[in-house]
């Protein structure tokens, strides 16, 4: 009840499709567990937030839907209808499109390991639980939503008691890595315990940091970790779940840019002509993951002309990369393509990335989507901004900007202000505490180059640059 927004809704999102899920959710629980009718006003409202929304922000459904949109929204349209609440059936008509869709596409897979992504949904499509599906390392899909419908479905199976307790201590410490000691909080999927390893290291690779002399003893100790962690088919992000495209690429990159010469074959069950998938049969794909399996095979010695042209293709006229599956920072997934381009060429493609990074640049010198900077978008930009300078993007008023911003960061930081904003996606919108902070003091550790000095007064890009500077 304390989280209801002003508007009816809930989840404090900008993005609206990240508010449905939280909504519905959330109206459901009240209305069931309301015997004297308290929650009334509160479930009118979600209601009347619903009803009020737009129907343009669910038609198409873009790239950056929140994981198992498709499936989770549906169902729950689904269970608020049973419950005689009147939600606008019509909005969700090119869901309920989707979610049939990817229905069928799952009853001609055979039956999937325990280790799926499949089951990090299983609240949203599963019926008869097993034994099998639960795991004491990650529950129910690494998912405590799908594990507590598990325990919903298996009340009184007797002979699931065994995994029954094994489902609830998961929960427990799901609950209890969120740090904040309230029961019933839980993680959008955990543990995470790869994810944040292969995705710390590879920030510092972005940073130019991974070969720095005072971390050497503490990186040298993760890599032996990830490198003795990666099997054949890659890596997931924990040791107990389905390797994915972009741990894989990560770690890959990490592990061969480090000398621990590592194959790069456990990304060709990720690769395509035209991109790399996180996993073999997800509907739609991400910039970000083919930007770094991109840079993983290019370290690797490995031609990837085809995918760099991919990368640049996918590029808006505006200079940006945007509408990645994984995160929804236009800042972010312009940093990872970047790093994919490095000495490559298509100087082009960079220029304009740098200028809408200048562009976006706000006064106090930070950057951040909505009109307030935050410290994890400012760290996207200064590396995105620092990669370019690799690349010979060194002038005057680049400079300038990672002056400013090194600045507005780095008083964050003194004044303990490290905070995480939520632009990575799950099934909601969450922040990676490790991997955010780590973005951060990256972003301020990454050596700094001499700016260049500025071209002739009568250059055109200098110009460009300027008035850039100057907005």
């Amino acid at each position: 009840m304390g989280q209801q927004r002003r508007d009816g809704g809930w989840d404090e999102s900008p993005l609206l499709l990240y508010r449905i899920i939280p909504t519905l959710a959330a109206i459901l629980a009240l209305q069931q567990h309301d015997p004297d009718g308290k929650h009334e006003q509160a479930v009118t409202a979600g209601l009347a937030y619903l009803n009020a929304l737009p129907t343009h922000c669910l038609k198409p459904l873009p790239n950056i839907i929140p994981v198992a949109f498709e499936l989770i929204a549906p169902r729950l349209l689904a269970d608020a209808q049973r419950a005689g609440l009147p939600v606008r059936g019509e909005l969700f008509a090119g869901v309920v499109a989707a979610g049939e869709k990817r229905r069928k596409r799952m009853a001609m897979m055979p039956a999937p390991e325990s280790n799926s992504p499949l089951y990090a949904s299983w609240e949203a499509w599963g019926q008869r639980p097993a034994a099998h599906e639960v795991t004491d390392a990650g529950g129910v899909g690494h998912s405590a939503a799908a594990t507590s419908y598990w325990l919903k479905a298996s009340a009184g199976c007797d002979e699931l008691a065994e995994a029954r307790q094994v489902a609830r201590r998961y929960l427990a410490n799901a609950s209890a890595a969120t740090g904040l000691g309230i029961p019933g909080v839980m993680p959008s999927a955990w543990p995470v315990n790869r994810f944040e390893q292969s995705f710390m290291l590879h920030i510092l690779l972005l940073g130019d940091l991974l070969h720095h002399p005072r971390l050497q003893p503490i990186v040298t100790r993760q890599l032996d970790d990830l490198h003795a962690a990666l099997t054949p088919a890659g890596i997931g992000f924990s040791d107990h779940f389905m390797p994915d495209g972009d741990d894989t690429a990560a770690a890959l990159a990490v592990l061969n840019l480090a000398g621990r010469r590592v194959s790069p074959k456990a990304l060709t069950a990720f690769q395509h002509d035209a991109h790399f998938s996180t996993y073999p049969f997800e509907l739609h794909n991400s910039i970000t993951v083919t930007a770094r399996a991109t840079q993983a095979l290019a370290i690797s010695g490995v031609s990837v002309r085809q995918w760099r042209k991919a990368i640049v293709d996918a590029q808006y006229d505006n200079g940006w990369w945007v509408g990645d599956k994984w995160n929804v920072s236009r800042l972010y997934s312009t940093c990872i393509a970047l790093s994919a381009l490095h000495n490559a060429g298509y100087d082009s493609a960079k220029e304009a990335a740098r200028k809408a990074i200048l562009n976006s640049q706000h006064p106090n010198g930070g950057w951040g989507e909505g009109q307030d900077a935050t410290q994890v978008e400012t760290a996207f930009a200064l590396l995105a901004l620092r990669i370019l300078e690799r690349d010979g993007f060194v002038d005057p008023i680049t400079h300038h900007a990672l002056v400013r911003g090194n600045r507005w960061l780095a008083y964050a930081v003194e004044h303990g202000q490290i905070c995480t904003k939520p632009v990575w996606i799950c099934k909601d919108l969450f922040s990676p505490a490790r991997i955010d902070r780590t973005f951060v003091l990256a972003a301020l550790l990454a050596p700094q180059r001499a700016a260049r000095p500025a071209p002739a007064s009568g250059d055109r890009a200098n110009r460009i640059s300027r008035r850039s500077a100057a907005r």
